[in-house]
């Protein structure tokens, strides 16, 4: 049975018959540990650091986390607040166990943390993070009462000496484990939950006479919200970067745009070296070569990093650091994608639309989320295996929320679409219902010279029907309304499907 290991710990404790990177939507307490301190950086009153050491976090930095040596003399007392004990809420913590502890009495099992419902020594766990000797498995547990019972467990062992990100939600309906991102387990949970007052949440110990157990080895990052957060929220909290990259957010905005600059300068060495050993080759796989460093340069212009690093700077300006964050989250994802992907002469159409959707929701953010888009491929192309020319979608995606769809009143959208044609070649859609090119010639604002990153497309595309022989190209339409009105730009680009 699945929960069978689980149950065995529980049934000891009393359960016979049978869950500065934060996100403060709901966030109530908050123990990052960092320079040894062991504040509520929410804002609460600071844990009781009983028997304890520090050492290094995940990230590796020196007395960032908290060592608990395995003893009853050795664990944390966070409190005995009301905020601590939402009615329905998420309880994260980050672990890093380093033994197993045997020893001690009742019930076979390692604490991680715990409150209680009553002041007896049986059903008392209000709810329960902890670690089962007798399977090596994490479980959670909330209860009432010895007929209010919900338990949930992993599926497979909690490996030793490395951290693992624990999460627990809690409900009137359901009870669910996570751990590194995952759902591990869900069980019903048809009851509310209470707690005793005056009891405190200790983390490392049972805090009880009748089982006297331990926990050897890291904690940091508790966190406690008030709401259940759904599983893309813990997922994203697995994916937290160094919160000690607040201490200094200058300097990490110019070692990045350091790193991406030497990156692009690596990039392009790299490429005409390698051009430099194709020159064999005929004219027009020469030509394609060069042509795909231009557009590496094109798409990653000074342009796009100024106005990113920007938009970073007033987020910092306006003092607020979880949307810089997630801003610079979003930007090193898109920008390590790219270079990840510009050193192959294609890309999977997989890794494109990842591509297009990390941009597109760093400009979404940028413009205050003032546009929606779609993205959707057809059923007849495989994600994975059907490869294509890369940095083709990107400049006319640009300049549909440029020129189109930021010049536009009211409601906003941009459409993609990847459609099957044949073996050889597909075809993508890009469609907004922008101001159009008509608006722009009206408004006096039609650029004076052409999008590099569409010119060298073209050029690219042309190059393509030589070499491939294939009808491919872009055709650029502009649609109008039932009143002859303009009703936005659709652009239609015929791309081959090349072998990998």
């Amino acid at each position: 049975m699945r929960l069978a290991g689980f149950v065995c710990i529980v049934s000891s404790f009393g359960l016979s018959s049978f869950s500065f990177a934060q996100q403060a939507d709901g966030l109530v307490v908050n123990y990052t540990f960092n320079n040894a301190n062991a504040n509520d950086d929410a804002g609460g009153s600071p844990a009781k650091a009983v028997g304890v050491t520090y050492g290094d976090d995940r990230f590796g930095n020196p007395r960032s986390a908290c060592f608990l040596n395995g003893t009853p003399e050795s664990y944390l007392n966070l409190g005995t607040g009301s905020n601590l004990k939402p009615a329905e809420g998420t309880v994260s913590i980050w672990v890093k166990m380093t033994r197993q502890v045997t020893a001690g009495q009742g019930a076979w099992g390692n604490p991680i943390i715990l409150t209680k419902n009553y002041p007896g020594d049986d059903y008392y766990e209000a709810y329960y993070l902890g670690y089962d000797l007798a399977n090596r498995k994490v479980g959670a547990c909330a209860s009432t009462s010895s007929t209010a019972v919900s338990i949930a467990a992993a599926d497979e062992p909690l490996t030793l000496d490395e951290w693992h990100h624990l999460v627990m939600t809690y409900s009137d309906t359901a009870l669910c484990l996570y751990i590194d991102g995952n759902l591990e387990s869900i069980s019903k949970k048809n009851f509310r939950s209470t707690f005793l007052a005056g009891d405190s949440v200790v983390v490392g110990t049972t805090a009880n006479k009748k089982n006297v157990r331990s926990f050897a080895g890291y904690v940091d990052d508790i966190s406690i919200y008030n709401k259940v957060l759904s599983a893309e929220a813990i997922s994203e909290l697995y994916d937290e970067g160094d919160p000690n990259r607040y201490r200094d957010m200058a300097i990490i905005i110019v070692v990045s745009v350091t790193g991406m600059a030497l990156a692009i300068l690596l990039i392009v060495r790299k490429f005409r070296k390698a051009l430099e050993k194709e020159k064999e080759k005929n004219r027009i796989q020469r030509q394609g070569y060069e042509m795909e460093t231009r557009v590496l340069k094109a798409q990653m212009n000074p342009h796009f990093i100024f106005n990113s690093m920007n938009s970073i700077q007033q987020f910092i300006l306006a003092n607020d650091n979880e949307n810089a964050n997630t801003y610079l989250v979003k930007f090193a994802k898109l920008l390590r994608k790219i270079l990840e992907s510009s050193t192959d002469e294609n890309i999977s159409l997989e890794n494109e639309v990842d591509i297009l959707n990390k941009y597109i929701e760093i400009e979404s953010l940028r413009f205050e989320r003032a546009f929606s888009y779609e993205i959707t491929v057809d059923d007849k192309l495989s994600r994975s295996e059907t490869r294509i020319p890369h940095m083709l979608i990107q400049p006319f995606v640009e300049n549909a929320i440029w020129h189109g769809l930021l010049m536009k009143e009211n409601s906003k959208n941009l459409k993609i679409a990847f459609e099957y044609v044949n073996q050889a070649s597909l075809c993508c859609t890009i469609d907004d219902n922008g101001a159009g090119r008509n608006a722009e010639k009206v408004a006096g604002t039609v650029p004076k010279q052409k999008s590099l990153g569409v010119h060298f497309t073209s050029q690219r595309l042309a190059l393509m029907r030589k070499e491939l022989g294939g009808q491919y190209g872009v055709e650029i339409i502009d649609k109008v309304g039932e009143q002859g009105t303009s009703a936005g730009t659709r652009v239609v680009i015929m791309i081959p499907i090349l072998k990998n």
